[in-house]
C-alpha cells in the first residue's frame, strides 16, 4: 500500500450574485499533476490532470479557458448543448409572408400558419422523427407549414446546467486570481 500526503487548498466563495455558495479544493499531488472539485447547492464536479507541465494547479487553472475547464469537469454522460428553437415561430411567420407575397400558398392558409404562435412544439426531437401536427392546421396547411420547417436551420445552445457550470468556474477562476493578487502584494 502507497500513501500520499497531499495538499489540498480549500476556498469558499460567498456574495455571489444569483449563486448559491462555491467550495473548492484545489488538490495537488507533485508538480504538473493536480485535481479540482467544486460543489455548489449539492452539485459537485471533480477532474483531474496528469499532466499540466511545470504549474501548479492553480496556475493552471489561471491560465486555462473557461471552457475547457468546465468541459473537463462535466459529466459527459448528460448533453452540453440542446436545440434552440426561440427563432422557429418569428422564421415560419416570414417565410409565410414571403410565400404568400409570391403567391405560393393561398390567403387562408398563410393566415393559419401564420396565426400559430408555437412553432418549436412542431419541431421533431430527433431528426428522424415526424413533424408533430397543429390541430388548427388542415393537412393541406401541414404541408405547407412542414415543406417551411424542414428548412429551418436549427441553431444550438448551451444547456442550463452547462452554462450554470460555466458560470461557476468562471467564478472560480476569478476568486483564485484575486487571491493570486493578494498573495503576490
Amino acid at each position: 500500500m502507497n500513501i500520499v500526503d497531499t495538499a489540498i487548498r480549500s476556498l469558499k466563495i460567498t456574495g455571489v450574485e444569483r449563486l448559491d455558495p462555491v467550495s473548492v479544493y484545489i488538490e495537488g499531488y507533485v508538480q504538473g499533476k493536480g485535481k479540482l472539485t467544486v460543489e455548489c447547492f449539492g452539485k459537485s464536479w471533480s477532474a483531474f490532470w496528469g499532466a499540466i507541465g511545470k504549474k501548479t494547479v492553480e496556475e493552471f487553472i489561471l491560465s486555462s479557458d473557461i471552457c475547457y475547464l468546465a468541459n473537463s469537469l462535466w459529466d459527459h454522460s448528460k448533453e452540453q448543448y440542446e436545440d434552440d428553437l426561440t427563432g422557429v415561430t418569428q422564421y415560419v411567420r416570414k417565410t409565410i409572408i414571403e410565400r404568400r407575397r409570391e403567391e405560393f400558398v393561398c390567403r387562408d392558409t398563410a393566415r393559419a400558419i401564420y396565426d400559430i404562435e408555437d412553432w418549436e412544439y412542431s419541431m421533431p426531437q430527433h431528426p428522424y422523427d415526424e413533424f408533430h401536427k397543429h390541430d388548427d392546421l388542415s393537412e393541406y396547411q401541414f404541408i405547407d407549414a412542414q415543406s417551411i420547417l424542414e428548412n429551418y436551420n436549427i441553431e444550438q445552445k448551451q444547456t442550463s446546467e452547462y452554462a450554470y457550470l460555466n458560470r461557476i468556474v468562471s467564478v472560480v477562476q476569478d476568486a483564485l486570481k484575486q487571491l493570486s493578487e493578494k498573495e503576490s502584494k
